[in-house]
């Protein structure tokens, strides 16, 4: 990391995201996250699959990512995704 490139851009930029991070985490303090229950029936694996997803998208760990992000679609990080243009941050 290099503290002599956090000029412009990546000053605003890290102010928005300081901004967007502090009314989410505004709007959704008063929410009860509902945590999927166990996985008793193969057969309701779907639903609970979509619970599960649900429930880690509302969890952001230490760093303040959301917790979706240990779901790999990829097993390799390729240098494609490296490149990649992403709509946000948690993307």
């Amino acid at each position: 990391m290099n503290p002599g490139g956090f000029v412009g851009n990546e000053i605003t930029n890290a102010v928005s995201r300081l901004a967007l991070e502090t009314l989410c985490q505004e709007v959704h303090e008063d929410e009860d996250i509902d945590k999927p229950g166990e996985l008793t029936d193969l057969m309701k694996w779907e639903i609970f699959w979509e619970r599960f997803v649900s429930y880690l998208s509302r969890l952001r760990g230490a760093v303040k990512c959301l917790f979706t992000y240990i779901i790999r679609v990829y097993e390799v990080v390729t240098p494609e995704h490296h490149v990649a243009v992403y709509q946000d941050h948690d993307a």
